[in-house]
């Protein structure tokens, strides 16, 4: 069954070095950040690049700041997420 008006949103998983975060994390997480990359490119997903944005933020605040234990964001990581989504998911309506 074809869902024409159906869009595919893929988010790219994130961890902030911080909290339970620890550099073992990152070679599994840049494997899994590979995966979906390619899925989105594949299936023409709208892609959202959660850990760019959170790599941008922490160079204005502490990663704690959005991610307390490095992998459940914050209020203030949330709302960061958020407008990330609304711009990108927005745009991708036809």
């Amino acid at each position: 069954m074809e869902l024409p008006e159906v869009k595919l949103v893929l988010c790219e998983p994130f961890v902030l070095k911080c909290g339970v975060v620890t550099n073992e994390w990152i070679e599994e997480m840049n494997q899994r950040l590979a995966i979906v990359a390619k899925l989105a490119l594949e299936f023409g997903a709208t892609f959202i690049p959660f850990l760019s944005m959170f790599d941008e933020a922490v160079k204005k605040a502490p990663a704690a700041y959005q991610a307390g234990d490095g992998v459940h964001p914050t209020a203030a990581g949330h709302m960061l997420m958020a407008k990330k989504w609304i711009q990108l998911v927005k745009g991708c309506r036809s």
